[in-house]
């Protein structure tokens, strides 16, 4: 375990440096909106009637390959 930590002498320094101002701007917590704005209901609507498009276009598929 020694033998690691004298590996490895400071963390730090192989950090790359980054400018105070990267530092001071992005040091405070994670703000997030809420979880109602964050996911809306209309992303629901949009995905069923994504489904019903896909379901239609495999049936048209399926359709023009019985035909041919």
């Amino acid at each position: 375990m020694r033998r690691r930590d004298s590996l490895v002498s400071n963390p730090l320094e192989l950090q790359p440096k980054t400018s105070s101002a990267i530092r001071r701007r992005f040091s405070g917590p994670l703000l997030l909106p809420p979880l109602d704005r964050r996911h809306s209901t209309l992303d629901a609507k949009k995905l069923k009637h994504l489904e019903a498009l896909y379901k239609s276009a495999l049936a048209c598929a399926d359709a023009q390959k019985e035909t041919e």
